[in-house]
Formats: structure tokens, sequence, C-alpha cells
């Protein structure tokens, strides 16, 4: 899970953008719990994933895991990631 967390964490990235996407790809949050906790408009969040989704597309998308000296780029989102996974999980309304 951790490797996924890191390969999803794409710096080419804003970190708002890393973090949305990684919680979408791993933890499959939907559009609007993600933008519930990080405090941005549901259709701010969906434009922005929409933006990364085509720059990743654009610049071609790298399954290789990240190097040592790629790691410090990442780990911030990672974090942050990990954060919201269990802020979500310990707010969750419903499921």
């Amino acid at each position: 899970m951790l490797a996924m967390l890191l390969l999803c964490a794409q710096p080419a990235l804003t970190e708002t953008s890393r973090v949305a996407l990684t919680l979408r790809a791993v933890t499959g949050l939907a559009t609007r719990q993600i933008a519930a906790l990080l405090f941005t408009p549901e259709a701010t969040l969906a434009q922005r994933t929409s933006r990364a989704k085509a720059a990743i597309r654009a610049t071609g998308p790298t399954v290789a895991a990240p190097t040592p000296s790629d790691l410090p780029a990442r780990l911030h989102a990672v974090r942050y990631v990990l954060y919201l996974t269990f802020t979500a999980g310990c707010t969750a309304a419903s499921g």
C-alpha cells in the first residue's frame, strides 16, 4: 500500500492534485468526500483532478518505483494522504 501511495504522489503535480488523485486511486474515496476533507468545493476539486489526470497523460505515467532522491518530493503528500485517510475513516457519516 505504501508503494502505491509513493507511486501516486507524482512530483510534477501540485500538492493538492497529488493528494486528491492519491486519495481517489488508493482509498477509493469519492470526489465529494475528498473535497470535504480538503475544504474545497466539489466542482473545484473535480476540475483540479481532471487537469491533473490530463497532465499525467501528457507526460506519460511512470510505474517505476521512486528513487531515494525522489522520496523527499513525495513524502509530504504521502503523509498528508495517510492523515486524511485516517480522518475520513474516523469521521465517516456512512459506509
